[in-house]
């Protein structure tokens, strides 16, 4: 059996990583997704007028972000069920 330790630096140096990685991803995420919007835009708007085009980019860049908050919920889940 393991003894409990507390703090250590270890455990200090997982957290400060965990956090500060996963804030880094989800920036970079960001910027790949909005880096081609005027390009998308006026591919949308060849079909749609550019407000609508506009919109619906908007909508899109929404439900990105929206469902990988519903997918980090999930996933310890999906983890500890299938895997481990």
């Amino acid at each position: 059996m393991v003894a409990q330790q507390g703090v250590t630096i270890n455990l200090i140096l997982a957290i400060f990583t965990t956090c500060f990685g996963s804030s880094f991803v989800v920036g970079y995420n960001s910027a790949v997704i909005n880096l081609p919007e005027d390009n998308i835009k006026k591919f949308l708007s060849k079909h749609i007028t550019y407000f609508d085009a506009s919109v619906l980019y908007a909508f899109v860049n929404s439900v990105l972000f929206a469902s990988a908050a519903i997918a980090a919920f999930c996933c310890g889940y999906v983890a500890d069920t299938f895997g481990r």
